[in-house]
């Protein structure tokens, strides 16, 4: 968040010195809700990389997806343990699922929801596994 924070605090004060001008950014970071951004730990994204494309057959239907800045619930659990983000892709133009997830058109392809639960079943039994062979970092046991 210091990162982020300061990356914006230095493009605001740029684009306000462009037109000769000063700016102050409040942040409120005592209050809530505010939504700090989702950050990927590392070993659990190539994990959980990893075992997609056994799950899925191949690396070919993974894909790294393009950083977002919008906000996500997700990311308070993201800053006590270690987790990653994922996406399963839904979309099926034959059955006119191509709609954005917040508008009222949106219909998923349900035919690829059992991929999702597979998904997230050998997510877990897999980072249980290495916790308990002792492959994960002991600090975070809650998981």
């Amino acid at each position: 968040m210091v990162h982020l924070q300061g990356r914006l605090e230095s493009l605001a004060a740029a684009i306000a010195a462009g037109f000769g001008c000063t700016t102050s950014l409040d942040w409120r970071l005592n209050e809530q809700p505010y939504y700090p951004p989702t950050v990927n730990d590392p070993k659990v994204a190539a994990m959980a990389a990893a075992v997609a494309a056994e799950v899925l057959g191949g690396e070919e239907h993974v894909v790294e997806a393009v950083p977002s800045m919008a906000g996500e619930d997700f990311a308070f659990f993201c800053r006590k343990v270690p987790c990653t983000l994922g996406f399963l892709g839904t979309k099926n133009e034959s059955i006119g699922a191509v709609h954005g997830l917040h508008t009222p058109r949106f219909m998923l392809d349900e035919s690829v929801l059992h991929k999702g639960a597979a998904l997230h079943a050998s997510w877990a039994f897999t980072y249980l596994s290495q916790a308990q062979s002792g492959a994960r970092s002991a600090d975070k046991e809650e998981l």
